[in-house]
């Protein structure tokens, strides 16, 4: 069971804890020659995200640990996901699975029928993860020295209780 925690831009704290989670995935990340996040992702940076996106940290109670950490925001029927993260001792437990549980039960609140997430598109292990998720590529993006994947998932959004005469 988790706990996710909606970060506000002055909750120094949880910033805090965002930014070890974030460093500790991105040098991990890199050591297997992966891109991620624009480095270095400073805690400035995360603050200005928390206005306008939600900044979610997770706190695992079986782990006793904070866990994981990804970004959401809607945007025309869409919700993207950015940063998306666990930390590598937790990773291969089902963390990141219930967190996208988690964004497309907030897709279905906000009336959003589909989701996008976008990664380094060498990063073998996260593809596979969304494409077992039920993503499929629908676009590439080069960006100044390497490519990115863009992926999407159709919602199933859920249809409202009719009343029987």
């Amino acid at each position: 069971m988790e706990k996710r925690i909606l970060t506000r831009d002055t909750d120094y704290e949880v910033i805090n804890i965002i930014y070890r989670i974030l460093r500790k995935s991105s040098g991990e990340m890199m050591k297997k020659g992966l891109f991620c996040w624009m480095l270095p992702y400073s805690k400035r940076a995360i603050r200005k995200d928390c206005k306008d996106k939600v900044v979610v940290l997770v706190w695992d109670v079986e782990l006793d640990d904070f866990s994981s950490t990804f970004q959401m925001f809607a945007k025309n029927g869409v919700v993207y996901v950015r940063k998306m993260t666990t930390l590598p001792e937790y990773e291969g437990l089902g963390v990141a699975s219930r967190n996208m549980a988690y964004v497309e039960a907030y897709a279905q609140k906000m009336d959003c029928p589909s989701l996008h997430v976008e990664m380094f598109a060498r990063n073998k292990a996260a593809i596979a993860f969304y494409e077992h998720l039920g993503f499929k590529t629908i676009a590439t993006k080069q960006l100044w020295i390497f490519k990115t994947l863009v992926m999407e998932k159709a919602v199933v959004m859920e249809e409202p209780m009719v009343q029987q005469p």
